[in-house]
């Protein structure tokens, strides 16, 4: 390495990023990734869960209300099957986020941007 170079970024971990609308879906992975993050995209539950059985996620990211496999069913699948996983869900109606604390789970109001996903991602990495 020269001496004005930098050093490339760590990668800090993958995060699944579950998101029916592509445009939120690929503005929050760019968010992620420049917090470092690995991110798998995916625009359903059904979706995630595949990425789920074949890759170790630190971190899912879900919007509340998917067509299909709810953010909270998906949370709960995907607890079954990585039960490491942290989870933060996203959604503009915080009247509907499950409020189970024992689930260590953080509410991510939309829209939000860098700052706010990186103190969600903070919080539930550090519980």
């Amino acid at each position: 390495m020269n001496a004005n170079e930098t050093p490339a970024p760590t990668e800090r971990g993958l995060v699944i990023l579950v998101e029916d609308d592509a445009i939120v879906r690929m503005i929050s992975a760019e968010l992620l990734r420049d917090l470092h993050y690995q991110v798998a995209e995916a625009g359903s539950g059904e979706e995630a869960m595949v990425v789920l059985e074949s890759a170790s996620a630190d971190v899912l990211i879900t919007d509340l209300n998917l067509p299909g496999m709810s953010g909270d069913d998906l949370a709960r699948a995907a607890r079954r099957v990585s039960p490491q996983i942290r989870v933060i869900f996203a959604s503009g109606d915080v009247s509907k986020a499950p409020v189970d604390r024992a689930e260590r789970a953080y509410l991510l109001r939309k829209p939000y941007d860098v700052k706010d996903l990186a103190k969600a991602m903070a919080a539930v990495i550090a519980s």
